[in-house]
């Protein structure tokens, strides 16, 4: 009888999960990558994911908290300031 428990680094087969088909592309949740979201403002929005130091991602929310916005705003206000001051 087949150990149901797979060694490590080794990949489950699909009898280990009760189905005996291999998943088709129809069956497949559709893969999100350029998210577009749009607000009730009828604002359009895009994703996206930031990494930063944890002392400037707590002084930016303290900076978004003070000046009414949430974080997404506020960093957009920032980006833009950034970039159209970089007219050269």
């Amino acid at each position: 009888m087949k150990n149901a428990r797979n060694r490590p680094g080794e990949q489950p087969s699909q009898a280990d999960f009760g189905s005996t088909q291999a998943p088709t592309e129809a069956s497949r949740a559709p893969r999100r990558t350029k998210a577009i979201l749009a607000r009730k403002d009828g604002r359009q929005l895009r994703r996206m994911t930031v990494y930063m130091p944890p002392e400037l991602a707590r002084r930016l929310a303290i900076h978004a908290a003070g000046a009414d916005m949430d974080v997404s705003g506020a960093l957009a206000e920032i980006v833009a300031g950034f970039l159209d001051g970089k007219t050269s």
